[in-house]
């Protein structure tokens, strides 16, 4: 289910455990290096499925860029694009 459909539905324990594993994805990703890149449109690139989030679509990946996926996914929460699917 994509992520901007789960938030609709889900209870708010439920949010909390899904966006609480989504982070800590995002925070793995930062300690090892790897960059998303496109983590600032969630709507796109995060999936819920039983009870956890997937971070799919690393065509964009980099070694090389400044790691910033915590921040990235972070202003898209803030921001709303979970919520609305757009700006």
């Amino acid at each position: 289910m994509p992520i901007q459909d789960y938030v609709i539905t889900a209870s708010s324990a439920e949010l909390r455990v899904i966006l609480r594993d989504l982070l800590w994805q995002c925070r793995r990703l930062d300690s090892i290096g790897l960059a998303h890149n496109e983590l600032s449109r969630p709507e796109d690139h995060v999936i819920i499925s039983n009870g956890r989030a997937f971070i799919i679509d690393f065509e964009s990946a980099s070694l090389n860029s400044r790691v910033s996926n915590v921040a990235q996914i972070l202003n898209a929460l803030i921001m709303g694009r979970v919520y609305s699917g757009s700006c």
